[in-house]
């Protein structure tokens, strides 16, 4: 390999760090577009979301009505995907019996201030409200991994011992000593 003088070291490495600089700017600017087409997707989401569920108001749509299953249709022939009508009308359906949207009537502009106002700037968001997740406690979560690993209650019991005498308490003094299951 040949010796590389210290000017030609200072030209790669003006080389190299003018590559990776312009390649950098590429990549923020690839991310700049991405937020703000995201932040795009989000305001169409939750617009379309509030003229759907203004829609339902105003018709007085029922979950599951006749009613319901045409509007959903009429939304696929429109372009819209079959998921993501299905999505609209549950999520509308179960958003709309919010007191709040209630409040709102069935004006699109005021439910979208109502959604403004409740922090609701995503689907996710909406659904995180309309469709909120059981949190389970760390013992919930290890028994129901007992019982669906097991084929009997006593085996799941003894997962559930066995699992339980590997964890410690920590006391006053900081010393970690295992769980005693037999007191």
């Amino acid at each position: 390999m040949a010796t590389i003088t210290p000017i030609e070291k200072l030209h790669l490495v003006s080389e190299i760090t003018t590559v990776v600089a312009r390649f950098e700017a590429q990549a923020a600017t690839s991310v700049a577009a991405v937020k703000k087409a995201t932040g795009e997707k989000n305001t169409a989401k939750i617009t379309a979301y509030a003229n759907v569920i203004a829609g339902l108001i105003e018709l007085k749509v029922r979950a599951g009505s006749k009613l319901a299953g045409e509007i959903r249709a009429a939304l696929i022939e429109r372009g819209v995907s079959p998921a993501c009508a299905k999505r609209y009308m549950e999520n509308g359906q179960k958003t709309k019996a919010l007191a709040w949207v209630k409040a709102a009537g069935s004006d699109a502009d005021v439910i979208l201030a109502a959604f403004e106002e409740n922090n609701v700037s995503t689907e996710q968001d909406l659904v995180s409200i309309v469709c909120p997740k059981v949190v389970l406690t760390a013992a919930e979560e290890l028994a129901a991994k007992a019982v669906a690993l097991t084929d009997t209650d006593t085996d799941a019991v003894q997962a559930l011992r066995d699992a339980l005498a590997t964890f410690t308490v920590d006391d006053d003094t900081d010393a970690a000593a295992p769980l005693d299951l037999a007191a």
